[in-house]
């Protein structure tokens, strides 16, 4: 999903930067897909990422890629006949491929550069039996990351006690483990004075 205004210089930019980019992984028998939304309801600024958002998230849940509306002719400056790198000039059915999960990338720029550009990836639920199955298979001494950050040296000490008191209490439980770990990780706010572990139970 790509910026797309229709500009001469900024679409042909884009496009080069796109074979630069995701080229190497792509081919003419594989091409990769291109289309923007702002062929549908025009440019819409402060939200344009957030359309394109929208629009790849109904792609994958109605499994097909929507045609580029009002496409009538090339960019002169794109070479599209040389790059594996197609326009959605049609409605495009979008299956999985070897059961993986489809992915797409959003961007939306403006004056100051990148204002949105992200990856997503559509989410497969496992089926009971194969998430038994791994859970059976997983070795349960992985390694594990633990970050933790503080805005001193001395709360960065007090806080790391805690941790381990924590740590040192809690049942011997791979996903206990796991879930301190990812919100330390991810869903604390990271200071200068810093601290990281890996160990496994």
């Amino acid at each position: 999903e790509t910026h797309g205004t229709g500009t001469p210089l900024g679409d042909a930019i884009e496009v080069n930067a796109l074979n630069q980019v995701y080229g190497g992984s792509h081919s003419q028998e594989n091409p990769l897909v291109i289309g923007s939304v702002k062929t549908n309801i025009g440019h819409t600024n402060e939200a344009a990422g957030l359309a394109g958002m929208a629009k790849v998230i109904l792609a994958m849940q109605h499994k097909f890629i929507p045609k580029n509306l009002h496409f009538n002719s090339l960019n002169p400056e794109i070479d599209i006949d040389s790059i594996p790198i197609q326009i959605a000039t049609k409605t495009i059915p979008w299956e999985r491929k070897n059961n993986e999960p489809r992915i797409a990338q959003v961007s939306s720029f403006g004056l100051q550069g990148s204002i949105v550009h992200i990856i997503l990836q559509e989410y497969i639920p496992e089926i009971e039996e194969e998430k038994e199955e791994k859970n059976k298979n997983k070795d349960s001494k992985e390694d594990h990351i633990l970050t933790v950050s503080a805005k001193t040296p001395a709360a960065l000490l007090e806080l790391s006690n805690t941790y381990l008191n924590v740590l040192e209490k809690m049942e011997d439980n791979e996903e206990n483990i796991e879930n301190l770990c990812y919100t330390s990780n991810v869903g604390r706010q990271h200071f200068d004075y810093r601290i990281s572990v890996c160990g496994k139970i």
